[in-house]
């Protein structure tokens, strides 16, 4: 009988401990993927920040400024020293510039840019911001790799002037055709890089769980606080980091911790920096409650083998077959049910067994539902302000759409009473109302955006749609339409499909442009699914933007809203339906099951 209970404790012993292993996988992996949300969030907040700067060094006052310093340079022959400090160059767009940065400041409550240098060709700093004296900076080595490869950005840098870190960025500039003009150089503080992966770490932190940032060398740069220090030396478990990302256990401050950790693989067009966010949970906070119960099995077990030659056989049989009841529920509670209880027992010690595995499943449903309300919160808030954004454009859209309608009356009615005699009249009455039907149909983009109406639901064949669609478009005579040959019923608001296929077919017909092209518009019916291509001949989506295309505000035309197709995909999302883009040759797929009701 002896043997017998200790058999049964080391069972149950194993058994728990396999649990414990399965439920700090099944932690481990749920604070990986949320490390890395942050991550990916702090990438993709700086390639945004890089972006931003580099289309300030497009701006054509810049350009001019930096031409006219490399001819004024070239022609006095003096490009040294001693013409470095006669004058500051170009003093209003400094002043503009200076604008630019204090704006920064009022809108973040922050300073974003420490500072900011145009360099000429030369080397020359033509415009500091703030002022300093003018330095000659083509021997520097961001200067000579922005030059050559077009961008450059350093490692956190300590500006002794502002007292605090930033981040130097260097971007080439050049005219339209390519030809190097100078160097535009901003120092992005890092109060701003830092400033949403800090707000993350905040609202972490109200799940007991510490988040920190490390350098590339395994520095800390944030842990409860910005700490970044040159010389200091890299953390000690910097080395067990060797994936992009994963989860360990180690101890810290005496304290058994659960750390998982995700690196910087960058977003878009910027690379990363190699830095790596790590997101530290007490392992005490989770399984002390599974300690406990392997401590009580223990003891039972104990208890059993000293008195297993009164109540062996009798003993052993009621101690089974509930303790194997615990631990399967110990193993569906690291799947993740937490809804699973243990039964009433009327022997005590078992009894206690199960009210601290009940007790524990509590406090682990009541830490996730923390979890999901602080996300839905922080959620709502976002779309509080969407609302409010949506409504004051949709009122700027409509009180600009009534004067439009006014200016347009008025030139068909001048057009009709000039009668074609002034030719010159003519064509100014036809530019100004082709630009009032662009004006129109970014407006109408706007409303269409912000307007989210129930489904007005209709039977309608698919054809009717399409070529009613082709009808409320001006299609140039250098472009060919091809609608499709096959016809199928579905059900759908009809209104709003057409808004769809209109934005898609003009979207089409501008990529042509002038050139001859074609567009062809396909549809088939697919396991209760109406698919619908509409596919173009024009060059097709620049890579940089495909992934966001349909994020509002994304366009790569000039005169575009950007919201266009961001309507299409809440309009088709609507019908419980998806769309999806692909280059070569551009093809826009929309799918809707052909029963939305």
């Amino acid at each position: 009988m002896f043997g017998l209970f200790l058999i049964v404790g080391i069972n149950n012993y194993l058994t728990f401990e396999l649990s414990l292993g399965e439920l700090t996988n099944s932690l481990g992996s749920r604070n990986e993927a949320q490390i890395n949300n942050i991550m990916q969030d702090l990438d993709k907040f700086i390639e945004k920040r890089i972006e931003d700067f580099r289309s300030l060094s497009k701006v054509k006052e810049i350009q001019e400024a930096l031409r006219l310093s490399n001819e004024e340079f070239s022609s006095s022959g003096v490009i040294r020293e001693s013409f470095i400090t006669t004058k500051v160059l170009s003093p209003q767009l400094t002043s503009d510039l200076k604008d630019l940065i204090q704006f920064y400041k009022d809108e973040y409550d922050y300073d974003v840019v420490e500072e900011l240098q145009v360099l000429n060709k030369y080397g020359i700093n033509i415009i500091p911001v703030p002022e300093n004296k003018n330095t000659l900076q083509d021997e520097k080595a961001w200067w000579g790799i922005a030059r050559q490869k077009g961008t450059f950005i350093d490692k956190l840098q300590y500006n002794k002037n502002f007292q605090r870190y930033s981040i130097p960025i260097a971007f080439r500039i050049s005219d339209d055709d390519g030809n190097f003009l100078g160097v535009m150089k901003v120092s992005i503080s890092v109060d701003d890089i830092l400033h949403d992966f800090v707000s993350d770490a905040e609202v972490t932190s109200l799940a007991n769980k510490n988040v920190a940032l490390l350098d590339q060398d395994g520095r800390t740069i944030y842990s409860k606080g910005f700490r970044f220090d040159p010389q200091s030396q890299p953390v000690s478990y910097f080395e067990k980091m060797g994936n992009d990302t994963g989860f360990f256990v180690m101890r810290q401050d005496g304290e058994l911790v659960l750390a998982s950790y995700s690196k910087s693989i960058g977003y878009g067009s910027f690379d990363g920096f190699g830095w790596t966010s790590v997101l530290v949970q007490p392992k005490s906070d989770v399984i002390n409650e599974f300690l406990e119960l392997r401590e009580s099995i223990l003891t039972i077990s104990i208890l059993g083998m000293i008195a297993s030659i009164v109540i062996g056989i009798i003993f052993s049989l009621i101690l089974s077959k509930p303790l194997k009841e615990i631990s399967k529920m110990a193993s569906q509670i690291s799947e993740g049910n937490f809804d699973v209880r243990a039964r009433k027992t009327k022997i005590k010690e078992i009894r206690m067994i199960g009210e601290a595995f009940n007790k524990m499943t509590i406090s682990l449903k009541k830490l996730i539902q923390t979890e999901k309300d602080l996300i839905e919160t922080r959620m709502k808030m976002r779309n509080e302000r969407l609302v409010a954004i949506g409504q004051v454009a949709a009122s700027m859209a409509h009180n600009i759409k009534n004067p439009l309608a006014v200016i347009k009356s008025s030139s068909e009615i001048i057009k009709r009473i000039s009668k074609n005699e002034d030719k010159d009249q003519e064509d100014a009455m036809t530019r100004m109302n082709n630009a009032i039907d662009r004006i129109s149909h970014q407006i109408e983009d706007v409303l269409n955006f912000v307007r989210i109406t129930p489904l007005d639901i209709k039977p309608v064949n698919i054809n009717s749609i399409l070529e009613s669609s082709v009808k409320a478009l001006e299609i140039p005579k250098n472009i060919s339409i091809e609608l499709p040959k096959n016809d199928y019923m579905l059900e759908c608001d009809v209104r709003k499909l057409e808004v769809v296929f209109i934005n898609l077919i003009l979207n089409g017909s501008q990529a042509i442009g002038q050139n001859t092209g074609k567009i062809t518009i396909k549809s088939s019916q697919v396991d209760g699914e109406l698919v619908i291509e509409v596919q173009d001949s024009g060059p097709g989506i620049p890579d940089e933007i495909m992934t966001k295309i349909f994020e509002p505000l994304t366009t790569s035309k000039q005169r575009g809203t950007g919201l266009g197709l961001s309507t299409c995909k809440n309009i088709i999302e609507q019908h419980r339906g998806t769309i999806m883009v692909k280059n070569n040759p551009t093809t826009f797929t929309v799918r809707i099951p052909t029963n939305v009701g």
